[in-house]
């Protein structure tokens, strides 16, 4: 930024950003000669971002496979994880759990029926 304030404000429109934050990163870069990501709280994803990709390609081989099976397909590709973490990230991807219906078997009576019904 210039020494001017016209300038400094030209340029921060032009990253559409609070005056205050670019300052702020302005400042940090002055001072260090580089701007570094501060580390976040909380723990760590077991996942990256390509093997969350490779379970949305197995998921998507066949979607009527449990979330045992894709587990099993995802540790050959090298994932090491567990069930609850392959349902968390298939959620994540927008995949609802649905369980297929059985439909009850027809009875020999049911059976009966029809056919006599028919004819």
């Amino acid at each position: 930024f210039g020494k001017s304030r016209s300038r400094r404000l030209y340029s921060i429109e032009c990253v559409y950003h609070k005056v205050s934050a670019v300052s702020k990163i302005w400042t940090k870069y002055k001072q260090h000669g580089m701007v570094v990501k501060a580390k976040r709280t909380g723990r760590p994803r077991k996942t990256s971002t390509r093997q969350d990709k490779q379970l949305k390609a197995i998921c998507l081989e066949n979607r009527k496979s449990t979330t045992k099976q894709m587990k099993h397909k995802w540790e050959e590709a090298g994932a090491n994880v567990c069930d609850r973490t392959v349902r968390n990230r298939l959620k994540e991807m927008g995949f609802q759990y649905r369980k297929a219906k059985r439909k009850p078997s027809l009875t020999p009576k049911h059976k009966r029926t029809r056919l006599h019904y028919l004819q």
